[in-house]
């Protein structure tokens, strides 16, 4: 996955939605995905395929229907991305450790 490809998965709210429902419920199908989320089914299999590409969900075939689940390692990579661009991401190492003020109000995002 790249940043791009997650920056362009995620920023669609038809997507964030389909990532939460997949997330909530894993392994649903296409038919319970679109009848859930009121999508038709040819909007929904570019929506999906975009989250594939970007390694976002994974797809398994059980006969002629297709499961997705949310890859939980690669939305956990592209948040961290997120928090690299906020310059909030926080590791354990001397130099970063303290490195903001007490009472710093972006402390309260995270």
């Amino acid at each position: 996955m790249t940043e791009d490809s997650f920056y362009l998965a995620v920023g669609h709210p038809s997507r964030r939605r389909l990532l939460e429902l997949i997330q909530e419920e894993p392994d649903m199908t296409v038919s319970a995905i679109s009848e859930r989320l009121r999508i038709n089914k040819p909007t929904l299999s570019a929506h999906l395929r975009t989250l594939r590409e970007a390694g976002l969900v994974v797809a398994r075939r059980a006969g002629v229907r297709i499961h997705y689940r949310v890859n939980k390692a690669v939305l956990l990579e592209g948040v961290r991305g997120m928090l690299r661009l906020a310059g909030l991401e926080r590791d354990a190492s001397p130099e970063n450790t303290g490195s903001r003020r007490k009472g710093d109000p972006c402390d309260a995002a995270i």
